[in-house]
């Protein structure tokens, strides 16, 4: 028994089709190519109080990059605490970032988590 399959389209007649997490950060297949080009995005100036002084950044090109977050390493009951590792130097940023997430997210900023 032969099994016809649907005759297939022209790349002409093939419409795009997007994948990602987001339309701002996704590829898109037309036919039989790939394109890994993200549209552009407008500039989202940011000004951020700091010392020595204020600095100004891109939210749209930004990401916030947070390392080694992890329990084994900042929880009290942790591989570290369970080996006699001290970990107040690990748990020192975690209000820090707490304060930081909603806001960074609110605003429409990217996270990375680095594990």
């Amino acid at each position: 028994m032969t099994r016809r399959s649907a005759p297939s389209r022209t790349n002409a007649e093939q419409s795009p089709v997007r994948f990602g997490p987001a339309p701002h950060n996704a590829w898109t297949l037309t036919g039989g190519r790939v394109s890994l080009v993200r549209a552009p995005q407008r500039p989202r100036p940011v000004q951020m109080p700091a010392e020595p002084q204020s600095i100004e950044f891109d939210l749209a090109r930004s990401a916030l990059v947070v390392v080694d977050m992890q329990n084994d390493f900042c929880h009290p009951e942790g591989w570290f605490a369970q080996k006699g590792i001290g970990i107040r130097a690990a748990r020192k940023p975690i209000p820090t970032i707490a304060r930081l997430l909603p806001a960074w997210r609110a605003a429409g900023g990217a996270v990375v988590w680095l594990n």
